[in-house]
């Protein structure tokens, strides 16, 4: 049991060391052509918003992986439509859907605990 337990800590203790070393990194990191095109979404314009940076700094950091920002932002394409903004304008089709549509659209399983879906 001793033994498991050091490996255990040693594993964590690694982790932390990693994540020192993310957040070391990221708080001496400059603006620069390489920051700049690593941290544009889509519109490649050479700028980058602060959407732009703040999805960019927390994949940095480990906070949050390609994964969880994937469904996330396909979600919002599909309901901004070509204009890749949401307005009153998108409203139309989801006023007129029943209630039962729109949770089976959602695709949670509001039975589940919080802490047990993952889409929370």
């Amino acid at each position: 049991m001793f033994v498991g337990d050091a490996i255990g800590k040693l594993a964590d203790l690694n982790k932390e060391i990693e994540q020192i070393r993310r957040n070391w990194a990221f708080d001496r990191r400059e603006v620069s052509k390489g920051m700049i095109d690593e941290f544009q979404a889509y519109e490649n314009d050479g700028k980058v918003d602060q959407y732009e940076f703040l999805v960019a700094s927390l994949l940095a950091l480990n906070k949050i992986s390609s994964k969880d920002i994937i469904p996330i932002m396909d979600k919002f394409r599909k309901l901004a439509g070509e204009d890749g903004m949401i307005g009153d304008d998108d409203i139309g089709n989801i006023a007129i859907r029943p209630k039962s549509q729109v949770m089976r659209d959602l695709d949670v399983d509001f039975d589940q605990n919080v802490g047990d879906n993952a889409a929370f």
